[in-house]
C-alpha cells in the first residue's frame, strides 16, 4: 500500500494529512496547540486514536520520541543513532525493529525481524512530505514511525529543551 504523509502548511498544532495516492483520506494526524513535546495523535477517519507520538522530555545528544497505543500504554522508544547514515533504533517491542536511512536522510527502510516491511521516501516540498510503501498489516505503525522520525528531526533542528 502506498500513502502520502504531509505536514499541513501554517498549522501551529503540527497536524498532518495521510492520503492514498489518489488523494482519498486514510488516517488523521492531529497535533496539540503549542505542544512543546510535539505530541501528535494518529486517528482513524472516525476520530478514534490509534497511536500517540511525543518527544522525550530531555534531549541532550540522542533525540528520542515515544509511541503509545490507544490506551496510553508505551509501545516503544524511537532514538536516532549516532552514525554517518540516518539510522533509528526502536526499543520496547517484542519484534526486532530498526530504521535504516541513507546518508542525507531522504530514504528509509523499516526492518522487522530482518525483513523490510516498509520504505519511506521524503519528498521535496514546502512542508515535510513522505511517501510510505508498506504491507497492509504494518501501515498504521509505519505511519507512527514516520511521525516519530519527523518529530525527532524537527527537535534536532530546533535544538531546544522542551517541556509539556
Amino acid at each position: 500500500m502506498q500513502l502520502k504523509v504531509r505536514n499541513k502548511l501554517f498549522n501551529p498544532r503540527g497536524s498532518s494529512t495521510v492520503k492514498t495516492m489518489d488523494d482519498k483520506p486514510y488516517l488523521k494526524v492531529e497535533g496539540r496547540f503549542f505542544s512543546f513535546r510535539k505530541r501528535k495523535y494518529i486517528k482513524d477517519l472516525e476520530g478514534k486514536t490509534i497511536y500517540q507520538v511525543r518527544n522525550r522530555f530531555w534531549n541532550f545528544f540522542l533525540h528520542s520520541a515515544y509511541i503509545f497505543d490507544d490506551k496510553g500504554e508505551k509501545i516503544c522508544q524511537v532514538t536516532r543513532k549516532l552514525s554517518l547514515k540516518s539510522k533509528f533504533e526502536i526499543v520496547g517491542t517484542s519484534s526486532d525493529y530498526k530504521i535504516d536511512g541513507d546518508v542525507i536522510g531522504w530514504n528509509y527502510s523499516i526492518v522487522k525481524d530482518g525483513k523490510v516491511i516498509a520504505t519511506i521516501r521524503r519528498k521535496f516540498d514546502i512542508t515535510d512530505s513522505f511517501i510510505l510503501d508498506s504491507k497492509d498489516e504494518e501501515t498504521s505503525f509505519a505511519i507512527a514511525l514516520i511521525i516519530a522520525i519527523d518529530n525527532i528531526m524537527d527537535n534536532e533542528r530546533d535544538s531546544s529543551v522542551s517541556i509539556d
